[in-house]
């Protein structure tokens, strides 16, 4: 068991560092929400694609890749305009629980993703459930250092009086990224 914890928590670290769309959503829920707000946000997001993950690494749900990969780069591009409009109607504690409910949903979503990844290790019948957790441990982990690299660099951008445009082109330029990664991904599953 030792070495199956430490492989597959190391494969879903790289997983989620390797995967670009995969913190490209998760930067959006940095620039979304911080404090309370972002934990929560981070949590939901993790309960969702657990969730999923092992639903579909047991095979209790079926979904094809292709379209999972793309509504996952537009999931990019919708989090990236919520962060973009975040808070301008004045009802913050509604669009949190919004954001709340969008960001579950989105991770089970991406769970579907990482269940691909998990599933293309080629893990053993006596490694499954462990495999499952430690991957899972990983991806938490990978997240958890990205979220707070995140958090972190903010802070000092604040202390600049320059976090607000820099947010806003993160944001524009994240979103025209999960655009360009749906086009790219329905294009590629069309002519297949």
């Amino acid at each position: 068991v030792p070495t199956i914890a430490s492989e597959f928590t190391a494969q879903g670290v790289l997983h989620i560092w390797m995967g670009w769309d995969h913190l490209a959503f998760v930067l959006c829920v940095c620039l979304l929400a911080r404090g309370r707000e972002l934990i929560g946000l981070v949590t939901a997001f993790t309960a969702g694609h657990s969730v999923s993950l092992a639903l579909a690494f047991f095979e209790v749900v079926r979904v094809p890749v292709p379209p999972v990969e793309a509504a996952i780069a537009l999931s990019i591009a919708f989090m990236a305009r919520e962060a973009l409009i975040a808070g301008r109607n004045g009802d913050l504690p509604a669009d949190l629980r919004r954001h709340l409910v969008v960001v579950v949903l989105f991770g089970l979503l991406h769970g579907l993703g990482f269940a691909t990844a998990l599933s293309e290790l080629g893990v053993g019948e006596g490694e499954r459930l462990p495999g499952l957790i430690f991957f899972n441990v990983g991806v938490e982990i990978g997240q958890l250092v990205f979220v707070a690299a995140v958090a972190a660099t903010m802070a000092v951008l604040r202390g600049f009086a320059v976090a607000a445009p820099v947010r806003a082109v993160a944001l524009y330029g994240v979103g025209a990224l999960g655009c360009f990664w749906m086009v790219e991904r329905v294009s590629g599953f069309a002519v297949a």
